[in-house]
């Protein structure tokens, strides 16, 4: 890597790192509400950009299909971007954020929530 594009990509991380700080509160929210479940909190962590769709629905408990409908939310809400072979890559840490750590979440149920209900619905 040059100079020049290392100082590039700090200048990035540089931005980035004030976006988060700036969006915080609403950050934390949108992920206290997308994964105010056991299930959709494993879906997302085990979002990583290579697992496939039916290993994460393994490993969280629910089916491919959820989860398909699930990373197509969270790619309109910002929450993943596409990886390797269009796989959902989470963006966000849960934790970093005090999401998923200790007593979960009863604040929000979230349209997650309806999805694992079977709703197909990406309103």
């Amino acid at each position: 890597m040059t100079e020049a594009e290392s100082a590039i990509l700090n200048e990035l991380r540089t931005i980035s790192a004030l976006l988060r700080l700036t969006a915080h509160s609403t950050i934390r929210e949108l992920l206290a509400s997308e994964l105010a479940s056991d299930k959709t909190l494993r879906a997302y962590q085990g979002s990583n950009g290579v697992t496939s769709q039916a290993q994460v629905a393994n490993d969280a408990g629910v089916s491919q299909p959820t989860v398909s409908r699930l990373w197509e939310r969270w790619k309109m809400l910002g929450l993943v971007v596409e990886g390797a072979g269009g796989r959902a890559r989470a963006v966000f840490d849960p934790a970093a954020y005090g999401v998923g750590v200790g007593a979960p979440d009863s604040a929000g149920q979230g349209r997650a929530q309806a999805i694992l209900a079977g709703d197909k619905g990406i309103a």
